[in-house]
C-alpha cells in the first residue's frame, strides 16, 4: 500500500468547521489523508479523530497533541 499526500483544497477543512458549528459528536470520524486546511478546532473535543498523513498546516487546535505512547517502524516502508 502506498501513502499519497493530500491534494490542496479546503473542502475537508469546511466540512469539519461546519460539523463542529452544529455540535456534531466527532467521535470516531476519521479525516485520514485529507487537507484539513483552516479547521478551527480550538473548542472541540477530537476524541478517536482520526488525523493520520492530513495536511493540518492552516488548522487551530487547543494546545499540543498529547505524549506519543507507541511508534511502528518498517524498514521496507511498506507495511504498516
Amino acid at each position: 500500500m502506498s501513502r499519497r499526500s493530500p491534494k490542496p483544497g479546503y473542502a475537508a477543512g469546511n466540512i469539519l468547521n461546519m460539523l463542529v458549528h452544529l455540535g456534531t459528536d466527532l467521535t470516531g470520524y476519521d479525516f485520514s489523508g485529507l487537507s484539513v486546511w483552516q479547521a478551527y478546532l480550538q473548542e472541540s473535543e477530537l476524541q478517536k479523530v482520526r488525523l493520520d498523513d492530513s495536511d493540518l498546516a492552516r488548522s487551530v487546535f487547543v494546545q499540543p497533541f498529547g505524549m506519543v505512547l507507541a511508534i511502528a517502524f518498517s524498514p521496507d516502508g511498506n507495511s504498516f
